[in-house]
């Protein structure tokens, strides 16, 4: 009994390490005969059409983003080896991994199609998303607000000028705090009246007055991440250059530098990601950004000492520059999202 045991374990083995064969012996797109999984005429793969949706989803996913388990080693090497992968990647190493612009879109998704919407409909104490427009013309005021005020002043009704609108103290508001007297002052609807019949001028100011009376908060921000995810395709060929310019003496062309540059950012999706998830988990705790911030540091260091073959300390030197160059770009292009979002 032992022995057939032994014997069936044995005929396993030698079955699995077989390679795979084809579901049928030509190709359904251009009818040449298959030696392997993939046609090498056009190049389509074997695969069976007629199956259950979730095997079928499964496909999808190989065929189209490498969801296999490629996808589980990339992802260690990317992690905990900087730069290994885009040194494979130049090497000429590339069917063993997850093709770099596939783990980027992978990553984006992730980010920007999933766990974002997701983390806003879990964290229901999160206000920066509603149907409500920035300024709401239909309430009698626009937002309260603390001040410090003199004791002379509690004695009876005080009213403040500020701008075009006045503030309307009353003595029954203040509340002591830390020995400091506080106020929670409030828009009066004289200054609500004056803003509903504000006629705009110009075409651009006539944008900004409907989208911030009549779009509502929700709608904005689902621009902006939309705006977000399209500005990171041009930021990472821009933070290649930057890698270009910099090391510019090793003469490599811009495909090494931009293949490291998606890594880079497929890192940073991830970490972002990871902050996502660690919010909605736990949704009192501190914000992990710091070490994420701190964590990105080092292992861009890491990574282009790695891959530029360079020591530590001048890596530091030249990731310190990089970050202060890309940083101001990226104000940028967040200052552009936000006139897109806001003017558009």
């Amino acid at each position: 009994m032992n022995f057939r045991l032994f014997k069936h374990k044995k005929v396993k083995k030698k079955e699995s390490q077989q390679p795979n064969l084809p579901p049928y012996t030509h190709c359904r797109n251009c009818g040449h005969e298959l030696h392997g999984q993939y046609c090498s005429v056009c190049g389509q793969k074997a695969f069976v059409t007629n199956q259950a949706f979730k095997q079928s989803i499964m496909t999808y996913l190989d065929t189209n983003y490498a969801f296999d388990s490629k996808l589980g080693h990339t992802l260690r090497y990317l992690i905990i080896r900087p730069g290994y992968l885009a040194r494979e990647f130049m090497n000429g190493r590339i069917a063993r991994h997850v093709h770099p612009f596939k783990l980027y879109f992978f990553s984006s998704i992730l980010l920007f199609g999933v766990l974002t919407p997701l983390s806003w409909s879990v964290n229901k104490s999160n206000d920066i998303i509603n149907d409500k427009p920035i300024i709401d013309t239909t309430q009698n005021t626009f937002k309260k607000v603390k001040v410090n005020i003199a004791e002379s002043e509690l004695k009876q009704d005080t009213t403040i000028k500020i701008g075009t609108g006045n503030l309307s103290i009353k003595p029954d508001s203040v509340k002591t705090s830390n020995n400091k007297q506080e106020a929670t002052i409030e828009l009066d609807s004289a200054a609500i009246n004056e803003f509903k019949n504000y006629t705009p001028k110009s075409g651009w100011e006539k944008i900004l007055f409907r989208n911030l009376t009549s779009v509502s908060k929700k709608e904005l921000t689902q621009k902006a991440i939309s705006y977000s995810s399209f500005a990171v395709l041009f930021l990472m060929p821009i933070f290649a250059l930057l890698l270009m310019l910099v090391y510019r003496h090793k003469e490599r062309y811009y495909l090494g530098h931009l293949i490291l540059s998606v890594h880079l950012h497929v890192v940073l999706f991830l970490a972002l990601s990871l902050s996502l998830i660690w919010g909605m988990i736990f949704p009192n705790s501190a914000s992990p950004n710091f070490w994420i911030f701190l964590a990105m540091m080092v292992y861009l260091t890491i990574s282009i000492a790695k891959f530029y073959e360079q020591r530590i300390a001048k890596a530091l030197l030249k990731a310190l520059l990089l970050l202060s160059i890309y940083s101001f770009i990226t104000l940028l292009a967040v200052g552009a999202i936000g006139a897109l979002v806001f003017l558009n």
